[in-house]
């Protein structure tokens, strides 16, 4: 399950020194989703139970 902790570049630069982040985690997300492909519900899909997805944790301050 990975994180996606921020999605402003300049947020990540001014608080997490961090150059690249936002760009290497969209970009490893977006591969995760390609190798899980869409979310796929239970045989009828009647019950709505995930068989099969890419869950991700979204941090989002108060």
């Amino acid at each position: 399950m990975p994180d996606m902790k921020y999605s402003n570049s300049h947020i990540v630069r001014k608080y997490c020194k961090a150059r690249d982040y936002v760009e290497v985690n969209f970009t490893a997300v977006k591969e995760m989703h390609q190798q899980l492909g869409d979310l796929q519900l239970d045989e009828n899909g009647e019950n709505g139970i995930a068989q099969r997805s890419l869950l991700v944790r979204h941090l989002a301050a108060g």
